[in-house]
């Protein structure tokens, strides 16, 4: 018996060539789940473009900072906070724009699982919590508390 062969990507889902390579590391992490998930059509490929290179920028941006640290002396010898600071500020904000449109945000899975009526596992741990609540109320209620 062959062994089932997981679906293959498009064609369309390569990685651009204007990616750094935490951008790339992104766009191979995610490109294809999205995809398979219906998340990612190729018609959104212009906006997840932005939303890997925004991640690239921001990774790159911090390797820069614990490269050379958050502080350094300008041309005056004031000292400053390192300009990479500004682009991971910036590119982690476009990042929280665009991430939620793929579905790449807790509070967007959660919406949609509170849409579909499926239990999640946040939902089962209120449930266990809430009869937990409700056998030691019962309990107290037996002793007259």
């Amino acid at each position: 018996m062959a062994a089932k062969q997981a679906p293959k990507a498009p064609g369309w889902l390569r990685a651009p060539k204007e990616l750094n390579d935490y951008g790339r590391q992104f766009w191979r992490a995610h490109a294809k789940r999205l995809c398979m998930a219906g998340r990612l059509r190729e018609d959104d490929l212009p906006l997840f473009v932005l939303l890997a290179q925004a991640y690239g920028m921001a990774m790159e941006a911090q390797a820069k900072i614990l490269e050379e640290g958050l502080f350094r002396k300008d041309e005056a010898s004031v000292t400053r906070k390192h300009p990479a600071t500004q682009v991971h500020r910036d590119s982690v904000a476009m990042y929280n724009k665009l991430a939620p449109q793929f579905g790449m945000s807790p509070l967007v899975r959660r919406r949609e699982k509170m849409e579909d009526g499926e239990p999640d596992e946040f939902d089962l741990f209120l449930g266990r919590r809430m009869n937990l609540q409700e056998i030691l109320y019962a309990d107290m209620e037996k002793r007259g508390r």
